[in-house]
């Protein structure tokens, strides 16, 4: 069977009988096809576009599917630079573990001894030129379920535990992509973890559910993303749960389906609209909360 030495850009013009252009990779070097869709990552501001690399050439889909490399083509000068990684790291390109935000392309390294769960980020900036990691807080071991906030070039995930399966047990993590920063929001006392329900911009406020276990329950969290200063929100009398309740697994019974959340986010006007739920998981009414 023959072994490609390299993938190719290739570039096709609308005017007829032109030339495509070609712009191969270096040798041995290889898109990163153990995805089900090989993505094209642009960067508008720069006109760029990037791919991710690696150093063999797959042919089978792998979860994860793990990159050592960004390659830019300048779609002006119709040049290609490949770009490796700091410290020779590794980064997944399965699922939305890489992707593009405000003229930065990223991806999370993922260890499968750790469940798939990350510990870093890499970062290529698709304007300046520079390649950097972001590493964790020494207070945390791993993040998970990573959402990028584009209006404030930050991404924010869910903060694991050193030797805890309970995801955002340590609070949320907020990596600071301009100022290449990654700072925690910590879990409150009382609460078992966080999970991120939505951001306001213009308040630099960050607003979580946070899910207690005495008493049982949950409760809205507002994070102040500048100074992380925290207000708990006290649930109306008689709520316990906020905008979801969780599954009650039946002995004998296959998992359910986890119930929608009823919950409304208007970053524009800084308002939240969440259902309240009672003891015994029955409705109790709509909350209204303005973010300020």
């Amino acid at each position: 069977m023959h072994r490609p030495e390299s993938d190719a850009f290739l570039g096709f013009s609308f005017a007829g009988g032109a030339e495509p252009i070609v712009r191969p990779l270096p040798e041995g070097t290889f898109v990163s096809s153990c995805t089900p869709q090989t993505r094209l990552f642009n960067i508008d501001l720069s006109r760029r576009v990037a791919v991710s690399t690696g150093v063999e050439p797959e042919a089978e889909v792998k979860n994860p599917c793990t990159a050592r490399a960004f390659a830019v083509l300048d779609l002006g000068a119709r040049e290609l630079t490949t770009v490796p990684l700091p410290g020779q790291g590794e980064f997944s390109v399965s699922g939305n573990s890489a992707n593009e935000m405000s003229d930065y392309v990223y991806g999370t390294n993922a260890d499968p001894a750790r469940q798939n769960r990350s510990d870093t980020i890499y970062v290529r900036d698709g304007v300046g030129g520079s390649t950097f990691r972001l590493d964790l807080p020494p207070e945390i071991a791993t993040f998970t379920n990573i959402t990028p906030i584009p209006e404030m070039t930050l991404l924010v995930a869910q903060a694991n535990a050193q030797g805890s399966n309970v995801i955002g047990g340590a609070g949320l993590v907020i990596f600071d992509i301009e100022n290449q920063q990654a700072r925690l929001l910590p879990t409150p006392a009382g609460f078992a973890a966080v999970q991120l329900l939505n951001t306001f911009p213009v308040t630099r406020k960050l607003l979580a559910r946070g899910t207690r276990t005495d008493p049982v329950g949950s409760q809205l969290l507002l994070y102040d993303m500048v100074t992380g200063d925290l207000q708990i929100l006290p649930n109306p009398e008689g709520v316990a749960w906020v905008g979801q309740v969780p599954n009650v697994p039946t002995p004998g019974q296959p998992p359910q389906p986890q119930p929608p959340a009823l919950q409304q986010f208007s970053p524009r006007s800084n308002a939240v609209h969440v259902m309240g739920y009672r003891a015994n998981r029955q409705p109790a009414g709509m909350i209204l909360v303005r973010v300020n």
